[in-house]
């Protein structure tokens, strides 16, 4: 991990590698009741771009958190006048997210290829009833 993490840092199977300063490569392995999953669906939610499709695999993003490499990362990006959609990499994102590493110059490409969903969200909170989340599969 180049750079430091983020305040969830890394996670694998339940268990949480903090850094101890941004410059610091020494990391403290913890368990840890926080979901990374979870932690970078509601970050993408409040950046305002929306998920292309209605499902994500754990086990898929996970894989990638295990070996994302930024410059083989890709994603692509439909813009319906305001609202941004994921059309392409919804895992590399993710997993991107999780390990705080940001874009890549292959990621966030404008396509004209239109999303298969526009009516979801990475994320909600408790009171916003009927909004719908992606899934989260296995």
């Amino acid at each position: 991990m180049s750079g430091g993490v983020r305040n969830y840092g890394y996670v694998h199977q339940g268990y949480c590698a903090s850094a101890i300063s941004a410059t610091s490569k020494a990391v403290i392995v913890t368990k840890s009741s926080t979901d990374p999953l979870k932690a970078a669906l509601k970050e993408l939610d409040s950046s305002g771009l929306r998920p292309g499709q209605t499902t994500i695999s754990r086990s898929g993003v996970m894989e990638l958190v295990d070996d994302l490499d930024m410059l083989k990362a890709q994603s692509s990006v439909y813009v319906d006048g305001e609202t941004r959609y994921l059309v392409d990499g919804h895992h590399t994102t993710v997993a991107s997210t999780i390990l705080g590493k940001g874009s890549g110059m292959n990621m966030g490409m404008i396509t004209n290829q239109m999303p298969s969903a526009t009516n979801v969200y990475w994320a909600k909170k408790w009171y916003e009833i009927g909004k719908k989340v992606i899934q989260i599969v296995p």
